[in-house]
Order: C-alpha cells, then sequence, then structure tokens
C-alpha cells in the first residue's frame, strides 16, 4: 500500500510539473506572438 501512495503522489508531483510548464509555455508564446505583432504594426507605420 505505501508503494502505491508514493507512486501516486510522484504521479501527482509530475502532472502538476508538467501543467505549470505548459501554462510558462502559453504565456511565453503569447508574449512572441504579441510581440511579433508588435513587430508587425510598427512595420505597417513605418511603411505607411
Amino acid at each position: 500500500m505505501r508503494r502505491r501512495i508514493n507512486s501516486h503522489r510522484q504521479v501527482v508531483a509530475t502532472r502538476r510539473k508538467r501543467l505549470v510548464h505548459e501554462r510558462r509555455k502559453k504565456i511565453v508564446d503569447r508574449r512572441a506572438v504579441f510581440f511579433l505583432l508588435t513587430l508587425e504594426d510598427e512595420k505597417n507605420i513605418a511603411f505607411n
């Protein structure tokens, strides 16, 4: 029983870490997209 509980805790911990990592990745992607959009806007303004 103890082994099962420990493995379950490990699974939960890894799942939590994965979730945090995914969230961070999404935030970074959003920042990158926002940055690219601002760059595109500046280019368009410069061209116009």
